[in-house]
């Protein structure tokens, strides 16, 4: 599958120590998803990005929310959000920052009003994959996106959140039941934040994304209401509870932005 992170790997739970995890861009984008305007501007992005930036930009990808949310529902950060689409752009070893970042500027006057900086995220940084299992064809036509923007706990250091997450992430998907596949993307602090700047975005910027890859809305449902269970479900080894008290010594969840988006993305090669 374009795009996907689960696309014909073999089933992972450690992330891969053999290459240097890829750097990619990706911007996630409040704006009322049901707006033609809104994917024909996303669209517009990926194409000037990917114009602007030539040769180092490896790929480029647009996701776009579900006509309904599979959650919406079921209550938690999950059943709502203010994002309307994602722009996933994979970048090359040797392109620098102030191209990427001249690629970036004049992103509101090329979009006026049709992107709320509110709700939105930016983030460059390695993404570090560590689920990966083949989905079946029906699952390429179903399959479900989640992606989480995070922020870490208050007095982390950034080595001390990326490293903690990390090791709490790969204890989570190891038991999880549904998940096809996880990756993490952690951010370049100060590329992340000088990019958020072009955009315009207000505070502080998030520290990552939790991606992950759902075969169709039941897997979805069954790995939510497993995240939220007390109790071990399924025959998973350990209650959802303790892992989620895991992540939660990382991650400020109150600061959490998600996007629940279709897993077939359009593509700009």
């Amino acid at each position: 599958m374009p795009g996907s992170p689960a696309s014909g790997s073999p089933a992972s739970d450690h992330p891969a120590s053999d290459r240097r995890p890829a750097r990619r861009l990706a911007l996630v984008l409040a704006a009322d998803p049901a707006d033609p305007a809104t994917a024909g501007h996303a669209a517009a992005e990926l194409r000037h990005l990917r114009r602007t930036l030539g040769d180092g930009a490896t790929d480029g990808y647009l996701r776009t929310a579900p006509a309904v949310n599979p959650l919406a529902d079921q209550g938690g950060m999950m059943a709502s959000s203010p994002v309307g689409v994602c722009l996933d752009l994979g970048l090359a070893d040797d392109l620098g920052d102030a191209a990427l970042l001249g690629a970036l500027d004049g992103f509101a006057a090329r979009h006026p009003g049709v992107f709320a900086a509110e709700g939105s995220a930016v983030l460059v940084g390695p993404v570090h994959r560590l689920r990966e299992r083949p989905l079946t064809a029906h699952q390429r036509a179903t399959a479900i996106r989640v992606i989480v923007a995070v922020r870490p706990r208050a007095g982390l250091t950034a080595e001390r959140f990326r490293a903690g997450w990390l090791r709490a992430g790969t204890v989570n998907q190891r038991n999880h039941p549904t998940c096809s596949a996880y990756a993490q993307q952690h951010a370049d602090t100060a590329l992340t934040m000088l990019a958020a700047r072009c955009l315009g975005l207000p505070g502080a910027p998030f520290a990552g994304l939790a991606i992950e890859v759902f075969g169709g809305p039941a897997d979805l449902r069954v790995g939510h209401h497993w995240a939220r269970s007390p109790e071990s479900v399924d025959g998973t080894p350990e209650p959802a509870a303790h892992l989620m008290e895991l992540l939660g010594r990382y991650l400020d969840f109150a600061g959490a932005l998600t996007f629940v988006a279709t897993e077939n993305p359009d593509s700009y090669p």
